[in-house]
């Protein structure tokens, strides 16, 4: 799915003069889309995690559905490039309905340990970006072995969950190192791109799922429960 939904930037599009931004004001818009998206999942953490929590409770399959359902129209409103405020729409959907699981997650875990995962996922982003900025063809090649790698990943994880079977720890760290070559392969792709609004909140959907992925990771990981304390 992420090998069709980024290739439709292959070619440029037609944009008006008036649409297009500078490179600086184009990455900073990137910057600025993704902060936003991770305060308002800061928010739902610290304020929603009860509410959430209780409805996962009371209905799991129900809740489950629904996240996938609605994740699923997040991601193709953002493919239908029909302006800036669908694109945007589909990017708050896919920042609630995962904010919804780190609601429910995330509290769960120390504060020192959330901070510690937030650092070091900003670093490993900020280094994958500036490798990318650096080498974008390096990057851009990756992509059908992103993709295998990933597809894969995602049979195996659902198979050692229906037979119970343990995921070790270094499978984790395996799943961290392929979200930061997504990292830097969705950085490339951004720039590839017309730079427009549209296009810089549109790329803020991949950047954003590869930082969750490796914050949860992390955090999964490398953190202490605040209940083992």
């Amino acid at each position: 799915m992420r090998d069709n939904y980024t290739s439709n930037y292959s070619s440029r599009e037609a944009y008006s003069k008036a649409e297009r931004m500078s490179a600086r004001t184009y990455n900073l818009s990137i910057g600025f889309v993704l902060l936003w998206g991770f305060i308002i999942n800061a928010f739902m953490c610290a304020f929603t995690s009860e509410f959430f929590s209780g409805m996962y409770e009371s209905s799991p399959i129900i809740f489950v559905i629904a996240y996938f359902v609605v994740s699923i129209l997040g991601i193709a409103i953002c493919r239908m490039k029909n302006g800036i405020g669908l694109t945007f729409l589909g990017y708050h959907l896919i920042v609630f309905t995962v904010g919804t699981l780190l609601a429910i997650s995330v509290p769960q875990f120390s504060n020192v340990s959330i901070l510690n995962a937030c650092v070091i996922t900003v670093i490993v982003t900020l280094v994958m970006i500036v490798f990318s900025t650096i080498k974008p063809d390096v990057f851009l090649s990756m992509g059908k072995t992103l993709f295998i790698c990933l597809t894969a990943a995602i049979i195996i994880e659902l198979i050692m969950l229906l037979f119970g079977i343990h995921i070790p720890t270094l499978w984790d760290f395996a799943i961290v190192i392929l979200f930061c070559g997504y990292v830097g392969y969705d950085w490339a792709m951004a720039q590839e791109k017309e730079r427009t609004l549209e296009n810089a909140v549109d790329s803020c959907a991949g950047l954003y799922l590869d930082m969750i992925n490796i914050f949860v990771r992390l955090l999964g990981r490398g953190g202490n429960s605040r209940s083992s304390k």
